[in-house]
């Protein structure tokens, strides 16, 4: 509650603040293959990672107050579910591999991607969690699924005539239930059929 309306729903809101001075550091690589295996037969490989590791640097420093709330003060470690210093809402793993097969006018692709837990949201999440509140499940999400996710991705396609091609692409295949922002769940298991023509 920032506001200082004496009207107690003015005061209700979110808004995004700095929380002062950070660090980030990590790696990032890729790799890729494309060869021949047999005749018209043909394979592309790519596969990546990323680390980050965010960091506040002034954990203590006051960032904002809560006016409607008697001035109280909000720092990274008052407002932090995860006291290890790593910055809200970051994801610091994330991996993806790709493959596809080509032969002749036929393609299969697959692809995987690793997302880890998101380690550190702000703490009202989990307080307003309650009977009576918000009681949203956050909580119970967040403590059964603490060792990151894996979702998959598959594709057939064929060339029909000269430019004219069609794919057929099944998003998140084994339909994972999986969230990577508090309280928005991701889409389903989604199957899309692309048409394309090439000029």
């Amino acid at each position: 509650m920032w506001g200082t309306s004496p009207n107690f729903a003015d005061n209700i809101g979110f808004k995004f603040l700095n929380t002062g001075p950070a660090r980030v550091t990590g790696i990032d690589f890729s790799v890729s293959a494309v060869g021949e295996i047999a005749k018209d037969l043909s394979i592309t490989m790519l596969a990546g990672y990323t680390y980050s590791h965010p960091i506040t640097l002034k954990p203590d420093l006051v960032y904002a107050y809560s006016n409607a709330q008697g001035n109280n003060a909000y720092t990274y470690r008052s407002s932090s579910t995860d006291q290890s210093g790593v910055l809200k809402y970051r994801i610091e793993h994330l991996g993806k591999a790709d493959i596809e097969l080509n032969y002749k006018a036929l393609m299969i692709g697959f692809s995987a991607r690793y997302y880890s837990q998101m380690r550190n949201i702000d703490v009202f999440f989990i307080q307003l969690d309650q009977p009576g509140l918000l009681n949203t499940g956050i909580t119970e999400y967040r403590e059964a699924h603490t060792e990151g996710m894996y979702v998959f991705d598959a594709r057939v396609g064929v060339k029909i005539y000269k430019a004219l091609g069609a794919t057929f692409i099944m998003s998140n295949l084994f339909n994972k239930e999986y969230s990577l922002r508090p309280l928005n769940l991701e889409a389903p298991r989604l199957s899309t059929l692309q048409l394309s023509y090439k000029l």
